[in-house]
């Protein structure tokens, strides 16, 4: 299929906004787009968004203090420092 790798990388997004016809209000459809988004780069920067996730929740006073140390492509470094 000759656009088989861009209608792959548009599905997250389809199914993002399927998803949020069914949000209860403005701040539920924030946070869940926020979280796409993160999940999503931390795929495209080969990183397990689980693991990717629970350090951000692990590390969260860290993550407040410099959140761009804290991106997808900057993750392993930060949990290898954070130990």
């Amino acid at each position: 299929m000759l656009f088989e790798r861009e209608e792959r990388a548009l599905k997250p997004a389809v199914l993002l906004r399927k998803n949020a016809l069914f949000y209860r209000n403005e701040h539920g459809a924030m946070v869940g787009a926020i979280l796409m988004s993160l999940i999503e780069t931390s795929r495209l920067n080969e990183t397990s968004p689980w693991k990717y996730l629970l350090a951000l929740i692990r590390n969260k006073v860290e993550v407040r203090q410099n959140p761009a140390r804290w991106l997808p492509w900057n993750h392993d470094q930060e949990v290898k420092n954070a130990a």
